[in-house]
């Protein structure tokens, strides 16, 4: 499903008053992305389990070749790029029925600007959280490059590669 019809979707069940999120519920899945993506960006494994159970997973979810890959997230740590820190930006948050899950849409902008990386990069992300950590992640917009990526810094235990 391409990303423009899958926001769509969630923002269709938005205005027609389904559901609603809770300030407590944005602030906590804020906190957690905004976690997730500075422990990517450092390398830091210890603050990435401040933000995810020990058992999560991220599934990168490709919509150009209908690709996917689904890691512990633990193993992501390596994963990150080396052009400095990053952080979340235009953080939106559009809940579902189910009080655990929530679609997410946010900027990822980095602070470094040595590698020419100085535009933001366009995030949709379905989120499953128990309490206030992420429980699972599927990202529905990763490149290719990025499912190859984590697929190669990930241990075989940790991957489940699938074609849809």
């Amino acid at each position: 499903m391409k990303c423009s019809t899958l926001t769509a979707l969630v923002v269709s069940t938005l205005a027609c008053g389904v559901v609603s999120a809770g300030p407590h519920t944005t602030k906590r899945v804020g906190e957690a992305v905004e976690g997730y993506v500075d422990a990517l960006s450092t390398h830091n494994a210890g603050t990435l389990s401040k933000f995810f159970t020990d058992d999560a997973v991220v599934e990168f979810v490709s919509d150009t070749s209908g690709a996917s890959v689904t890691v512990h997230a633990d193993s992501l740590v390596n994963d990150g790029a080396d052009s400095g820190r990053s952080h979340v930006t235009n953080l939106r948050v559009f809940p579902t029925k189910d009080v655990n899950a929530v679609f997410v849409q946010y900027d990822v902008v980095g602070d470094s600007a040595a590698n020419g990386d100085v535009g933001a990069s366009g995030q949709l992300a379905l989120i499953e959280m128990r309490g206030n950590r992420i429980e699972k992640m599927v990202n529905f917009n990763a490149p290719v490059a990025s499912i190859a990526r984590s697929s190669a810094c990930a241990a075989p235990r940790d991957v489940v590669a699938t074609r849809r």
